[in-house]
């Protein structure tokens, strides 16, 4: 592999993927050994065939917009959805160590996709936050609405 900068090399493979419509299916080449009977699942990796959605930022919320199928009802409100962070989350995770440095990052050293949603908010205990005065009282500040 070609020493790129990981923004170039990221830039790449969204380019070669936004052609992509479909999960396209790979059989794995054949073994020498008979030990696989034909028509076993295990040959099989990568893509599952169908058509892949499309995903875009309308405002400041992700959303999914899925193809029309062949023999459905046209359901405009079904094919156009909000994304939500779990859903994200569940694709990240699914991302293999090889895809992730083709892409660039480097699981390695723990950069990896799924990283870049936050899982966990550290929100410091009320001993560490500051106290309000309010004339001769004082009362604790719940800044924890502010952290969210």
């Amino acid at each position: 592999m070609k020493q790129i900068s990981r923004k170039k090399r990221l830039q790449a493979v969204m380019l070669c993927c936004r052609a992509r419509r479909t999960c396209s299916v790979k059989q794995e080449e054949e073994a020498p050994t008979d030990e696989v009977p034909d028509g076993d699942a295990s040959k099989f990796r990568g893509g599952c065939g169908y058509l892949q959605p499309r995903y875009y930022v309308e405002a400041t919320v992700m959303m999914v917009a899925f193809p029309d199928i062949d023999g459905q009802e046209d359901k405009a409100q079904d094919r156009k959805r909000a994304m939500s962070a779990d859903e994200t989350l569940t694709i990240f995770k699914r991302i293999s160590d090889a895809d992730v440095k083709r892409m660039g990052f480097d699981p390695a050293s723990g950069h990896h996709p799924k990283s870049l949603i936050l899982t966990h908010l550290a929100i410091p205990p009320p001993h560490v936050r500051p106290t309000i005065s309010f004339g001769a009282q004082r009362s604790e500040d719940s800044s924890r609405p502010q952290l969210w």
